[in-house]
């Protein structure tokens, strides 16, 4: 990994002792990274020539991160890269951005970018696996869904009043 890479969508693990986060070589896709921190370790977690990998979220447990595959939509896959990739809901519209996870780990949250409504969430079971279904769809944008610490709320960003 070149020192002249973008790195972006940094994201801590539940303990705090990794980091997940894209790096954008010069010319080529998004691929996803982690750190263990205290060994300083790098691993390539995702890695396909012809995807972007980003924005990856941690599960509740750190076992797993949901990240958005541009041209896939939100895929799921062991924190240290081992098994298959799930695909959890298809891009159907412009682009899908994982928010979070609900704290009992059954849900994820989920924005999607789309060409009438701008931004859109979404929630998608995951125990037992389930349909995306639409949370919020408004004329305006809403994204960043983000489950609050009991799970009985989503905290979010809206242009609804003018500004975000």
């Amino acid at each position: 990994m070149s020192e002249i890479d973008t790195y972006r969508d940094l994201r801590f693990s539940p303990d705090g002792k990794r980091l997940a986060y894209a790096v954008l070589p010069p010319g080529v896709g998004t691929d996803l990274w982690v750190l263990d921190r205290a060994r300083g370790f790098r691993s390539r977690l995702a890695h396909d020539a012809k995807a972007s990998e980003w924005w990856p979220v941690w599960s509740t447990d750190g076992r797993s991160l949901a990240y958005s595959e541009a041209e896939t939509g939100i895929r799921l896959m062991t924190a240290d890269g081992s098994g298959e990739k799930q695909t959890l809901s298809v891009n159907t519209q412009q682009w899908q951005v994982p928010g979070s996870f609900s704290p009992d780990g059954k849900l994820l949250a989920y924005e999607e970018l789309h060409r009438e409504t701008a931004g859109d969430i979404w929630i998608v079971p995951l125990a037992p696996k389930g349909q995306p279904q639409v949370f919020l769809k408004t004329p305006f944008s809403e994204g960043l869904p983000t489950f609050a610490p009991n799970g009985r709320w989503i905290a979010y960003l809206s242009n609804e009043s003018g500004s975000f």
